[in-house]
């Protein structure tokens, strides 16, 4: 193992590296500390030995200018070549890594001049901006694999990002409320309710025009029509996100097999236009159960439709927007349940949070709850949700109560 020691002399600052070889200690020494790393990981490399073609003093006496210690290479030309070799990668996941290569780019401008300290830099400085832990997160995992890369094509002899601290990830906010929001059966009526009120439901055929509401009918009977209903509520039973629940077809849904499968979704393409395309991941391509109430919800929606068209749509009979939905029938129905008792604000994400707690509530195995939430890995079911397993600590004791007694049973 190679040692870098800081030397003053005149003038400034040199930087020494020392190691033992054959029972004796050899150094060199360099004016900055960028040159003192890189050659500290070529001795590291040589197993603790003079690099090959390593002139003390000097450096290498012939060399690729690729490999010459003076030569620089810019950050945003090494992410660039990086990016290059991921083929699989969207095209607007592709658009979102280079804006953030040029966020980066303005805390790394030299790939050479990246050490353990600059990148720890950059986090206190993304930590004082305001960002959150798990953008931090993210930006730092985009680092990590450009440093990598970087590692491979010998332009950094180590990576730097490789011990880096990340502040950790807190499923409560700053004010020790809880970033996920989990919903009772009841706080999903009363949402439910002002959405569109189950004492006057309003129906109108799917994607057609329905009826304007005056003022104080919205007061009274809720914001929207049955079918907005029926979406949040297919939502909370089944976990499907916006993406997934807004692009499913009539043939999507199997009625007597009580089958719902989830074959596309809506993504933004490179130019951030909306598409379909397929789901998230492999493991979002799935097929799940859904109850006979659900069924029964369904059916109005499906009869007499053909295979192709979309469950839900607006008025104007296109596919739903996110945004539209999302402030003119979520947040007024939220709004509205509010005063009506309700204490909390979800999100609409906080639907599919709200349906894993209702089915670890209900003693789910995980491995269930991953599959139908389409998690690629079940290590982010714990992560997300292992929170909730407490709850079912009961049932935990009562099964181990339940095997210890019958081995006293057969004991005695």
């Amino acid at each position: 193992m190679a040692f870098l020691v800081e030397r003053n002399r005149r003038g400034g600052v040199a930087y020494q590296v020392r190691w033992r070889q054959d029972g004796a200690w050899q150094s060199d020494i360099f004016d900055t500390k960028r040159k003192a790393l890189r050659f500290k990981c070529d001795v590291e490399d040589a197993g603790n030995q003079w690099p090959e073609g390593w002139v003390p003093g000097y450096g290498y006496a012939a060399t690729s200018a690729a490999a010459e210690p003076g030569v620089e290479t810019a950050f945003a030309a090494l992410a660039e070549q990086y990016l290059n070799t991921r083929t699989s990668v969207s095209s607007y996941q592709m658009t979102r890594y280079r804006g953030m290569v040029r966020r980066l780019g303005e805390h790394f401008t030299v790939v050479e001049d990246i050490d353990d300290q600059a990148v720890a830099t950059w986090v206190r400085d993304m930590l004082d901006t305001g960002s959150a832990a798990k953008t931090i997160a993210n930006y730092h995992g985009l680092l990590f694999a450009i440093c990598a890369y970087g590692v491979r094509k010998g332009m950094l002899g180590a990576n730097p990002c490789a011990d880096t601290r990340l502040p950790k990830l807190s499923a409560y906010d700053a004010e020790g409320e809880p970033i996920a929001c989990f919903l009772e059966p009841a706080e999903f009526a009363l949402i439910a309710e002002a959405m569109c009120a189950s004492s006057a439901y309003d129906w109108r055929p799917p994607g057609g025009p329905g009826e304007r509401r005056a003022p104080s009918q919205v007061v009274r009977c809720g914001v929207a029509f049955r079918e907005d209903r029926d979406l949040i509520t297919l939502v909370v039973h089944t976990g499907l996100r916006w993406g997934e629940i807004s692009a499913l077809r009539v043939g999507d849904v199997d009625l007597d097999a009580r089958r719902l499968s989830v074959k596309r979704a809506w993504k933004r393409d490179g130019e951030l236009n909306w598409v379909i395309g397929p789901p998230k991941t492999a493991r979002s391509r799935r097929t799940i159960s859904i109850s006979s109430s659900l069924v029964e919800l369904l059916r109005p929606h499906l009869d007499g439709r053909s295979a192709r068209e979309y469950i839900f749509r607006n008025g104007n009979g296109e596919p739903i927007r996110q945004n539209s939905f999302y402030e003119h029938r979520w947040q007024r129905a939220v709004a509205l349940a509010r005063t009506r008792g309700l204490d909390k604000s979800p999100r609409f994400h906080d639907l599919r949070h709200t349906h894993v707690a209702w089915l670890i509530a209900g003693g789910t195995p995980l491995p269930k709850i991953q599959q139908r939430l389409g998690h690629e890995s079940i290590q982010t079911t714990i992560d997300v949700y292992g929170g909730l397993l407490a709850d079912t600590d009961d049932q935990v004791d009562a099964v181990i109560d339940a095997a210890f007694n019958a081995v006293l049973a057969v004991a005695g």
